[in-house]
């Protein structure tokens, strides 16, 4: 008989499975289990609802942010790193600075042809300029 043992206070709790006898909730057939003192299962091992794995319920996480380009401010000379990550819509990317990067909420988009825009208005002050690889590929 299976058996869990819980430290409480001054003293060790050991609590002890019992044989339960139930109809299952789903295919409705007498079913006996090792249970522990609560309340009782509801359906047999066949029809217990299955749990769900963690990375179908999760989204996998991005990584480090890797800059890209530089978002430069054509007035003030300011280069800011960011990244370019696809959008749903076709021919746009997401531009996205290192905060913007683990929050995933961007309002800068970027289009090859149209350039840059900011919720909806062209950012006529602003620029991209890819950053040069280092690693001499």
């Amino acid at each position: 008989m299976p058996s869990k043992t819980f430290i409480v206070r001054a003293h060790a709790r050991t609590i002890h499975t019992r044989p339960v006898t139930f109809i299952c909730a789903k295919c409705h057939q007498a079913t006996t289990r090792e249970c522990y003192p609560g309340t009782p299962p509801k359906y047999c091992l066949n029809c217990a609802p299955k749990k769900k794995k963690a990375s179908a319920t999760r989204k996998p996480e991005k990584g480090m942010f890797k800059p890209t380009h530089h978002l430069v401010a054509h007035r003030t000379g300011e280069q800011i790193p960011v990244c370019l990550e696809t959008s749903p819509d076709p021919g746009w990317f997401w531009v996205r600075t290192a905060l913007d990067w683990f929050s995933g909420e961007s309002i800068i988009q970027y289009h090859r042809h149209k350039g840059l825009y900011s919720r909806d208005k062209p950012l006529a002050d602003y620029s991209l300029e890819e950053i040069a690889s280092t690693t001499g590929i």
